[in-house]
Formats: C-alpha cells, structure tokens, sequence
C-alpha cells in the first residue's frame, strides 16, 4: 500500500540506498579533526571539541564514512558534518548510537545531492541539528533531538525522511520550503513551538506519522497558497494549541485523510 501512495519516492529510496551501500567499506583508517574524505573510511576514535568548520566534509561520489558507533563534537559552533558532490554516504555504525553534537549545525547536506545518511544523533546544535540544502537525499534512521534551534530545516526539493525521531526543540521539530518533500513513519513531538511547519512546500507527502505534546501544534501549515499536498494517517494529539492546523481556507491544495487528532482549525481535516 505504501509503494503505491508515493510510487516514486520509494523508488529513489529504494535506489538510493542500494547505491550508497556500494560506498560502505569495513576498513577502519584514520579520521582527524578537518578532514575532507573522497573515499571509503571508518572512523577509528571519537574526534571531540573539533574548531575546525566543518570538523568533516564528505565529497560525493567516492567519498562515504562510518562513523562506527563513534562521537563528533564542535566547539559551540561550525557545522559537525557537510555533505558536498553527489552520492555522499554517512552511517553511525551498527548500533546507531554516534552522535554529532555541540554545533552550529550538525549536519548539513550541500552540494549536488543524492547523499544518505542512516543511523545518527545530531543533537545540542545552537541553530539546527540538521539542514538539507540539497536535493534527492535520503535521511533515515535518525534522531535530531534536543537541540537549542530546529530539529530539521529542509531547503532543498525531492527529499526523503523516513523514520526520524525529532523531539525537545525549542525551534519547531521541523521546517519544510521545498517541494516534494515525503516525510513517514517519523516521530516528532514534545517541540516548541510546533512539531512540523509547513511552509512553500507544495505536492509534498506526510505519512504516518506521530506529532504529539508539542508545545503549540502538531502540524502547521501555513497560509501560502500550497497545492498538492497529502496528509495522510498521521496522529497528533495533546498539542498546546491545537493539533492540525491549515491556515489555507477550507483546506484548499491539501488532502487530510485518516488522522487521528483531538482538535484541528478546519472542519475540513479528517
């Protein structure tokens, strides 16, 4: 059922993460404080209160790094991880337990797209755990979380989140402009002001996920004219305010369909 509601962003889920797997060696080399990589590392040690900005910058294609259950950690600001060139790869290692923490930005994905990223905290960011500037990136598997900004700020259109966590920021849980956007099976609650916030985004997709005990909204989207978007089988509930919110009357250019909620803005959100 999923594969056939948003047929063509699991396709490039699909495809994207067979060929970041390509990248993924199991070779431990030395990683240090600034580096670029253009190849296939394993990072052997913790690098901590790096000043270098960003204290890592993975270059696409070639370039990819498993942070193997290890910690980054900046100096209050800079960016932890940056993302540049195409098919960029980072992975936590297996237990995805490796944090990029005490940053500007944890993470940011630049340059000409396509990257993946699975199994990270990016966490303590004094502007946002993760920015997403480019497009065709799969973010999986992660958790941006109690930072002292946003958890996720998405500039960049045709962008796959799925199974996120993004909890206790004080920024919103997470901001979209761009457009089609799919965002799924995603836990984003206890935020403030809201848990997500829909901006320019239009023919977007937000999917069965959870907006819970936010401090104002579940979700938000705001009155720009957005057509297009779907939002389908998510919960919100126990939000400050209100949990659905659609400021484009009589929920013009959105489908609300199968959510649970307790209070919504619009009589036309099911």
């Amino acid at each position: 059922m999923r594969a056939k509601i948003y047929s063509g962003n699991s396709f490039s889920f699909i495809t994207l993460a067979a060929v970041a797997s390509l990248f993924v060696t199991k070779t431990a080399l030395a990683v240090n404080c600034g580096d670029t990589i253009t190849t296939a590392e394993v990072l052997d040690s913790d690098i901590t209160n790096c000043a270098a900005d960003p204290v890592i910058t993975i270059i696409g294609p070639n370039g990819s790094l498993n942070l193997n259950n290890h910690n980054i950690s900046c100096i209050g600001v800079g960016t932890g991880i940056f993302l540049d060139g195409m098919f960029a790869n980072l992975t936590g290692g297996e237990d995805s337990t490796s944090t990029i923490s005490n940053c500007g930005v944890s993470l940011r994905f630049q340059g000409d797209g396509f990257h993946f990223v699975s199994g990270i905290n990016a966490t303590d960011a004094s502007m946002a755990g993760v920015i997403i500037q480019s497009t065709h990136n799969i973010l999986t598997n992660t958790n941006s979380s109690d930072n002292n900004g946003t958890g996720i700020i998405i500039f960049g259109s045709d962008n796959t989140l799925n199974q996120v966590t993004v909890e206790e920021n004080t920024l919103d849980g997470i901001i979209t402009f761009a457009d089609r956007i799919l965002i799924s099976d995603s836990q984003v609650s206890s935020n403030e002001p809201s848990g997500i916030v829909i901006q320019g985004s239009d023919d977007s997709s937000f999917i069965q996920n959870t907006f819970n005990s936010n401090s104002s909204f579940g979700m938000f989207v705001s009155g720009l004219g957005q057509t297009g978007n779907q939002m389908i089988g998510n919960t919100a509930l126990n939000n400050g305010s209100i949990d659905l919110v659609d400021l484009n009357g009589n929920c013009a250019g959105a489908t609300w369909l199968g959510n649970t909620f307790g209070s919504a803005n619009e009589a036309c959100i099911e």
